[in-house]
């Protein structure tokens, strides 16, 4: 029998297959099984001799409630804190952002009556570091998980063991890669999972847990929009460009195929359309659980967030995909959050990804946690200011490649370590970053320069070796990262 409030147990990390081992939660807890009875027939007999059974049934209830750490009676006020993050997803290709196709109707209505980051600094071209800085608030620089051989230290806090310590239940699925427990993502979590299952179903399952009555942290996390670009049957199809050429999607990504090949500009097309109805069939699928959300009156006491890792290069600066770029369009991503309190509104200053774990723990009551990169946004997303400080915005790429860029003041400069050159561009004048101004603004050009040693993160955490089944290693495959 469980505890009103508690979780069955966690996930093993020593089992990482389709079937999971459950441990207790906390030893404390099978103590407090074993001993509830005894007890409880203590408390029963005094209040028997005194002819009060009656009230002390309802004692027990009440010592039931508050006697065990981790369980919340159902009076609890905290909200329940969801983070959704849909994997590859660039702002660029939502409506609520500018974008001229009908790709994201429910996302924009969700972002009209809550609060939109317009500028949204990815702190890497690639899963594992930015979701690593994403659920820390720790840079990538700092954190150290910078290649595919590593995990987080277990210096590293993450943002469910910060909202675990609170009280809060923690629940997780993922769809593993590069989110899975091999490296860390699992800490914290009364329940994870890291097996690709259909995004709908994850929103489903999520569901049940916010409908517990207790205060919960939900993670939910979707490689639906990543390539290889194949949505469902429903929305196949409902996206197509004048001059589109099909190209084979199933099974292959930009690196290491698409790259290695030549392709016309109406492959390119059909590769962005099918992106497309990726992102379309996303959004369905958020409507659906906001629908059920406010069915169920769950969005009395629910903040949503969403967001993504990084965004797609789709022939843009002549590649498809996220690797060994660093520009616009694979950085930018969206930063949407609804829900009780949330102030409906636009900001247009640059923040970055780091800025999410300080933020949840400030909407948690725990106050802004002091981490290295990150800042709570709480004050604007609950109203009480208009305005937000900017910093410069960092992000590196170490995946084949050394590369270092910072945004600031609407500036990017991307640095190639390796090949000693740089390139500026301006966000004002050039949203598609096709003129290069390194040359014409060697002002600016060292002025960003000095942000790197002025504000860029100093101390690095020694991250640790991990090791990968073969079925992570599949997984990965199938999403273009392991030759």
């Amino acid at each position: 029998m469980l505890w009103p409030g508690c979780q069955e147990g966690h996930v093993s990390r020593a089992s990482r297959s389709h079937r999971y081992r459950i441990e207790s939660p906390l030893p404390v807890l099978d103590d407090l099984r074993q001993r509830r009875p005894n007890k409880r027939n203590r408390v029963e007999e005094v209040l028997r001799v005194r002819g009060f059974r009656s009230i002390g049934i309802l004692l027990l209830a009440f010592w039931v409630g508050i006697g065990l750490p981790g369980c919340h009676r159902a009076s609890d006020p905290r909200p329940n804190l969801v983070l959704i993050s849909i994997d590859t997803l660039r702002s660029d290709r939502l409506g609520c952002y500018g974008y001229d196709r009908d790709t994201t109707p429910r996302l924009d209505a969700l972002a009209a009556r809550g609060t939109r980051f317009e500028s949204v600094v990815a702190p890497a071209n690639w899963t594992l570091p930015s979701h690593v800085t994403m659920l820390t608030g720790l840079s990538p620089h700092t954190h150290g998980v910078v290649r595919p051989d590593v995990s987080a230290s277990p210096r590293v806090r993450f943002l469910a063991e910060y909202l675990a310590g609170a009280g809060y239940g923690t629940w997780a699925e993922t769809d593993g890669g590069y989110v899975g427990a091999a490296y860390g993502f699992d800490r914290g979590f009364d329940h994870f999972a890291d097996d690709p299952t259909p995004f709908a179903d994850k929103l489903a399952r999520a569901l049940a847990q916010l409908d517990s009555g207790s205060p919960q942290f939900c993670f939910i996390h979707t490689y639906d929009v990543h390539c290889p670009y194949v949505p469902s049957a429903e929305f196949r199809g409902l996206f197509r460009s004048e001059g589109s050429e099909f190209v084979e999607t199933e099974g292959r990504c930009g690196n290491p195929h698409f790259n290695g090949v030549s392709l016309t500009a109406g492959q390119v097309s059909y590769l962005s359309d099918r992106y497309d109805e990726g992102v379309r069939e996303a959004d369905h699928d958020l409507g659906w659980f906001c629908d059920e959300l406010h069915r169920r009156g769950l969005d009395e006491n629910t903040i949503v967030m969403i967001v993504s890792d990084h965004g797609e290069e789709l022939g843009e600066h002549g590649q498809i995909g996220h690797e060994r770029t660093l520009h616009r369009e694979a950085l930018l991503v969206p930063w949407i959050v609804f829900g009780p309190g949330i102030h409906p509104g636009r900001v247009g200053t640059t923040v970055g990804l780091a800025d999410v774990t300080p933020t949840i723990l400030d909407l948690a009551g725990l106050g802004p946690i002091d981490v290295a990169a990150g800042r709570s946004r709480r004050a604007v997303l609950r109203g009480t200011t208009a305005t937000v400080r900017a910093h410069p915005q960092f992000s590196e790429s170490s995946d084949g490649c050394s590369l270092v860029s910072v945004v600031a003041d609407r500036w990017h400069l991307i640095v190639d370590r390796d090949g000693g050159r740089w390139s500026l561009f301006s966000w004002d004048d050039d949203r598609r970053e096709a003129q290069d101004l390194a040359t014409t603004r060697p002002d600016r050009v060292r002025s960003l320069l000095e942000c790197f040693r002025k504000d860029g993160p100093e101390e690095t955490v020694q991250a640790l070796q991990t090791a990968l089944t073969r079925e992570e290693r599949e997984r990965l495959r199938s999403l273009g990262y392991v030759n």
